[in-house]
């Protein structure tokens, strides 16, 4: 810059030749160029350092979804085991469910059974008291 500065200073003075207006131009073109190429430096830095900060917020923002996840994954689990608990509870119903109904199945042929002795008993029994009966009558008369 101060280049720049003096390359003006001496123009305006009129002391520079034209060999020296050539070295002063080339010199101020090598200055312009630098200074853009530190412009543009300085602009990357300051994208970069945005690009940092957008990167630290999506870190935050990650680890945040990271947690709701695992707590998240722990309720599922959770979930889970007590849905195992439920399904054995039920599996242990339907079996005694099974159980009682066979017994039912075989208590309802012996019920009928039941009757068809009792049947016979009653007939047995009329039978035998119509003989004793017959007996009295044979030893009466």
């Amino acid at each position: 810059m101060a280049n720049a500065e003096n390359f003006w200073e001496f123009m305006s003075i009129g002391l520079l030749d034209s060999a020296q207006l050539d070295e002063r131009q080339v010199r101020l073109a090598m200055v312009k160029e630098m200074i853009g190429r530190y412009a543009k430096a300085g602009m990357r830095m300051s994208e970069g350092g945005m690009l940092d900060q957008g990167l630290v917020e999506i870190k935050q923002q990650t680890q945040l979804a990271m947690a709701l996840l695992k707590e998240t994954e722990l309720t599922v689990q959770k979930e889970n085991e007590e849905l195992a608990q439920v399904e054995a509870q039920i599996a242990k119903l339907q079996t005694r469910q099974d159980h009682i109904l066979e017994c039912r199945n075989q208590a309802v042929p012996t019920g009928a059974e039941l009757k068809s002795s009792a049947k016979q008993l009653l007939k047995m029994t009329a039978e035998k008291k119509k003989a004793l009966a017959e007996r009295k009558l044979i030893k009466t008369s």
